[in-house]
């Protein structure tokens, strides 16, 4: 083929990788290094490969895309379909895909009539979305409007393989204004609609479900901005996830709950989390063997109980037993700033100040000493401490 034929060489964005290189092309080098110090949510991972085996992934890469944009609709899926066969995870062939235009291609080809172009497609942005310059770079290309647009797709694979790259590409904060613009957020919100819990699931309601769990993916990306927060409960979305909170998978359940602990920032979502009864399975799953499930629990309930209402709710469901059993977990110090935290608030509320929690809480004066490096720790545990004295 020509493509053999052709000498290799590769662009500077190899070289910003730490690898030697012959020459290239200038833009492509300023656009990295453009690109490379925005002060964004992510930074660029960098990796370092041998020039052999760049070579070779970068050969792979060119004849697929080569193929994709001269192929017939046949010879497009199988192309597509060899393409999903490479370790597409990997930077090189994700880097490759975007230098050689390919993310252009594949972008194109969700705006085609073709389903399995559609899902070969999407399985294909789903993985090299991780990266952050292929983020920036879909948003750049208007993709994000192929993507919202594909959330209506009949086809259940179709609209989840579209939420989860969407889940990716809303790390990026313009893509979640545009995510908004376009009118994606009760489109998601619309898929978190089904029945987790039901027995003896059929293929297709198993589908739903997963359907439901990459579009809580998608929301708890785009729920970083306050906007969409309030879009989100406007358009029914924390009833739907209060459904989706009984779920016993947790796969579902650190998405779902993820999403709650970020709308208990805003008062309106706090007083929806609380008429919707969220707080007793937020309760509940303190007690799951899951420490970052435990985590956004605890998190949720330290932000929700800046209400009265919700320091009532967690004395109802006896939530500050499971609360303080979190503190045993004092090398994880993500977990036990939030338990300490929800702690804190809740021993706002007199009520909650028992005999059982202040015996345990006169056992956080060695975890004090324990975390002084950890200031966010202490001044949690401290205002509890003292509302025990106090008190007794």
């Amino acid at each position: 083929m020509a493509c053999r034929d052709q000498k290799y060489e590769p662009c500077l964005r190899w070289k910003n990788m730490g690898l030697p290189v012959s020459n290239g092309h200038s833009r492509a080098a300023a656009a990295v290094v453009e690109t490379s110090s925005e002060s964004e949510d992510e930074e660029v991972e960098q990796r370092s490969e041998s020039i052999t085996d760049l070579s070779l992934e970068y050969l792979q890469i060119k004849k697929l895309v080569k193929y994709l944009k001269a192929g017939d609709q046949t010879a497009t899926v199988l192309t597509l379909c060899a393409m999903l066969n490479l370790n597409l995870m990997k930077e090189t062939y994700q880097l490759a895909i975007w230098d050689l235009k390919g993310l252009e291609v594949l972008l194109n080809l969700l705006d085609t009539k073709e389903e399995r172009c559609h899902i070969g497609s999407l399985k294909i942005l789903r993985q090299i979305s991780h990266n952050v310059l292929i983020r920036r770079a879909i948003v750049d290309m208007d993709g994000l409007r192929s993507l919202v647009r594909i959330l209506d797709s009949l086809v259940m694979d179709t609209k989840a393989f579209a939420a989860e790259t969407i889940a990716n590409v809303a790390k990026v904060q313009r893509a979640r204004r545009n995510i908004l613009q376009l009118g994606g957020v009760p489109k998601l919100v619309k898929l978190l609609d089904c029945e987790p819990n039901s027995v003896n699931l059929s293929a297709d309601q198993e589908k739903s479900v997963e359907v439901a769990r990459c579009a809580a993916l998608a929301l708890w990306s785009c729920s970083k901005s306050t906007k969409i927060k309030v879009a989100i409960s406007k358009a029914g979305g924390i009833p739907l996830l209060a459904r989706l909170l009984k779920s016993s998978n947790e796969n579902m359940l650190i998405p779902v709950v993820g999403n709650l602990q970020e709308f208990a920032s805003v008062k309106g979502c706090r007083i929806a989390i609380q008429t919707e009864g969220i707080m007793e399975d937020l309760v509940k799953n303190l007690s799951r063997n899951n420490d970052e499930l435990q985590m956004y629990c605890a998190n949720a309930i330290f932000k929700c109980a800046e209400d009265e209402k919700t320091q009532e709710l967690v004395l109802k469901h006896s939530g500050l037993q499971p609360l303080v059993s979190l503190l045993s977990k004092s090398d994880n110090k993500e977990l036990l700033a939030a338990a300490t935290g929800a702690i804190w608030k809740c021993s706002i509320s007199r009520k909650n100040v028992d005999k059982y929690a202040c015996s345990r809480g006169l056992t956080l004066l060695p975890l004090i000493s324990a975390q002084t490096k950890h200031t966010r720790n202490t001044e949690n545990i401290l205002p509890y401490v003292t509302r025990c004295i106090n008190v007794y």
